[in-house]
């Protein structure tokens, strides 16, 4: 087959942004992931080892990859700034690996006219292979300081479907394996970051992400509680800030978000598992289940801090899981650790583990009292300092 081919199967799509390049292995990909492991520091949703860094030996005599750039809008046009309950766009309202597999399978169904004995692998975020550096590799845009594929025409606001095959694209670009960016001194993105999870040259954080934090099962830290603010699932500050979404893409018609990209938290914890797939499980977030969602609306309540809702909290408390518990109680602290303390100790009967939960107060007022050392005087004295 030859480049020009494929890009009249793109042109049939209308897909404007795309790469077709010989396939070989990325380089420094695996020491990258082998320093973020020491350190602690992998998000927890990388590949398997066996094939991430081997793009070349995910099928048996891989010759090629393609990679596609499906625009989506960053902003919502509903929305501004990061509102309560906030959603990042990339998930709202649809489930965006369906749409762009949609337009994988066309474009291989196009290519096996071609090679009906092509074997291809095809993938959308959860495939062997780190997507966004395959992307990068087959010769699309480049690797910026906030770890997503910048373009110069379309930014980072953009799904990546990667196809691998086992045939030559006559024409195609040579793979590249040397690290190149036009990120240049630029470091908004970096310097734009509230839990300093974009550093040095390039390096990356994953467990301070907010966006990693938002969907990680295991027990948050008081201070990873905190970091995740008012976000439900995701964070876009990174992109946000980078000079290169500031113009505007071309978003086709199937991938722009109509309603403002938003959970009302005491929504959520109303929900069963049965509600929450009615309602949300065509979502791009809905992956990751009902409680993990639960777990971040409280988060969401306690760091937005609106007195009214600490009443709320109180008629719901005792109603969670236990292992939630702990949540509505960071929630209740952080809006009022004085009546969350009194409320538990006139409710003993309410809970067999009342010392427990008092003790797990005691551990969030100390908490508390280092994070807000500078507050006033007249504050502390509220909030029992």
């Amino acid at each position: 087959m030859k480049y020009h081919a494929v890009e009249h199967i793109m042109d049939q799509l209308d897909i404007e942004v795309f790469s077709a390049s010989t396939v070989g292995p990325l380089g420094g990909l695996e020491e990258v992931y082998i320093l973020r492991e020491q350190r602690g520091d992998l998000s927890g949703f990388e590949p398997k080892p066996e094939f991430r860094s081997k793009p070349n030996q995910v099928i048996e005599g891989a010759k090629s990859v393609i990679s596609i750039a499906v625009p989506y809008g960053i902003k919502n046009r509903k929305s501004s700034g990061a509102p309560r309950g906030f959603v990042t766009n990339m998930a709202w309202e649809f489930d965006y690996h369906k749409v762009v597999n949609e337009k994988l399978d066309q474009i291989k169904e196009a290519l096996l006219q071609a090679h009906p004995d092509g074997n291809f692998l095809s993938s959308v975020d959860t495939g062997p292979v780190n997507d966004r550096v395959v992307a990068y590799g087959s010769g699309l845009g480049w690797i910026g300081r906030n770890q997503f594929v910048l373009d110069e025409r379309i930014g980072s606001g953009f799904y990546i479907g990667i196809i691998i095959t086992d045939f030559e694209i006559e024409g195609a670009k040579d793979w590249r394996e040397s690290f190149e960016s036009k990120c240049g001194t630029c470091k908004k993105c970096q310097n734009s970051c509230p839990a300093n999870a974009l550093t040095g040259d390039y390096d990356f954080h994953g467990q301070k992400c907010i966006s990693t934090l938002t969907q990680l099962k295991r027990v948050l830290t008081y201070d990873e509680r905190h970091r995740i603010g008012r976000n439900m699932y995701g964070c876009d500050i990174c992109q946000w800030a980078c000079p290169y979404n500031n113009q505007v893409s071309k978003i086709q018609e199937e991938l722009v978000r109509h309603t403002r990209n938003t959970l009302e938290p005491f929504e959520i914890l109303k929900l069963s598992n049965k509600s929450f797939k009615r309602e949300f499980g065509q979502m791009g977030f809905a992956w990751r289940g009902l409680k993990v969602f639960k777990r971040n609306a409280l988060i969401v309540i306690g760091n937005d801090k609106q007195d009214e809702d600490i009443e709320r909290l109180k008629s719901i408390i005792w109603s969670l899981s236990e292992d939630l518990i702990s949540y509505g109680l960071y929630a209740m602290m952080m809006i009022h650790p004085m009546k969350t303390i009194a409320y538990l100790e006139s409710n003993s009967e309410k809970s067999e583990d009342i010392e427990d939960w008092l003790n797990e107060c005691t551990q969030i007022l100390q908490w508390m009292r280092y994070k807000y050392r500078n507050l006033g005087d007249e504050i502390k004295e509220n909030w029992l300092f």
